[in-house]
């Protein structure tokens, strides 16, 4: 996405939370750019674009508000997820067994919830093209 008027824009979650948000879920913002993480439990996060800039990575979600290590085993845990023709594709480059798949919306509603322990599947979904989704994954290793 690029921006075409420059300026300073604003990122909040308003007064309306549903799902798994609503029950006072810590919500962090990561701006990659900044390297700065916003707790949105303290307001909204105010960001300065130039003209021509690429924000296409520059923001993450985040649930919690901690340093991630990435070790060699989570490294090779590449989860693939595709959205195609009203289907998830989800494969694991490492052909780890997948034991439970459940995707959110962006409201924290709960919108797919499958145990479907194998490593390539297909998830047929009535989804609206462009819909986003927070997707959490257990291996069969936890």
């Amino acid at each position: 996405m690029d921006i075409i008027e420059p300026g300073i824009y604003e990122i909040s979650l308003g007064d309306f939370k549903n799902g798994i948000f609503e029950n006072n879920q810590d919500i962090y913002l990561q701006d990659n750019l900044t390297g700065t993480i916003h707790d949105f439990t303290i307001g909204s996060y105010s960001f300065n674009i130039n003209v021509g800039n690429d924000i296409n990575n520059r923001f993450v979600v985040l649930f919690r508000n901690d340093v991630l290590v990435i070790s060699d085993e989570m490294d090779n845990n590449n989860l693939i997820i595709s959205n195609q023709n009203n289907s998830i594709q989800c494969l694991m480059s490492n052909e780890k067994i997948i034991n439970s798949l459940k995707a959110y919306d962006v409201l924290g509603k709960l919108v797919i919830d499958k145990n479907p322990n194998q490593s390539n599947f297909t998830i047929n979904t009535n989804l609206d093209t462009g819909t986003v989704l927070f997707i959490k994954a257990t291996l069969e290793n936890g």
